[in-house]
């Protein structure tokens, strides 16, 4: 019985060769110079990148809490439902919708419209016009018009002379008598 101690040596892989192995843990860095195809990645500890992180297809983190949704063109954040989310559109839009209804939408070129069960219920326009659907009532203080401006009828299209414009501009509260052709007067 022979028992022959040699000193310890390492194996390497030759480098011209493909590693294939069914398994594997590596104690230390995985350093890849050219592209890494994975089918399946399970990464328990942190990801630091140094550089661009390419994805061609959708993105979803934490059961679509926060996605990237290539065929519609935008970036979310889900709120509490999978339909109810906020996205940032490719194009700079911003959006808050609950599945395919808007309930507020911000164009990147500065039209606002506010949705009411999928309808439009407020919206600006160029030059910061607004646009009020169904009504507006104020539940409490004054509606304030500027100097010069006033309140128009004009959609009734009836206004002839001088009233032409159809537009309320002065409004006064308080007494006054008028007085009659030919010098009499009329009691309030």
């Amino acid at each position: 019985y022979v028992l022959h101690m040699n000193p310890t040596a390492t194996a390497t892989h030759p480098s011209a060769q493909n590693l294939t192995a069914v398994d594997g843990t590596f104690t230390g860095n995985i350093d890849v110079d050219g592209t890494a195809n994975l089918d399946a990645v399970d990464i328990d500890g942190a990801v630091d990148m140094a550089s661009t992180l390419a994805v061609a297809g959708d993105v979803a983190i934490d059961t679509d809490t926060l996605f990237v949704d290539v065929s519609q063109d935008n970036v979310g954040i889900n709120t509490n439902a999978v339909d109810s989310d906020v996205a940032l559109e490719v194009n700079g839009n911003v959006a808050f919708k609950n599945g395919s209804n808007y309930s507020l939408y911000a164009d990147v070129d500065g039209a606002l419209t506010a949705y009411h069960n999928g309808t439009a219920a407020l919206a600006t326009a160029s030059g910061g016009a607004v646009t009020v659907a169904n009504g507006l009532t104020l539940t409490d203080g004054n509606l304030v018009v500027a100097s010069g401006h006033g309140i128009s009828f004009a959609a009734t299209a009836d206004g002839s002379g001088a009233n032409q414009a159809e537009l309320l501009n002065d409004y006064e509260e308080g007494t006054w008598t008028p007085t009659l052709p030919g010098g009499g007067t009329v009691d309030a």
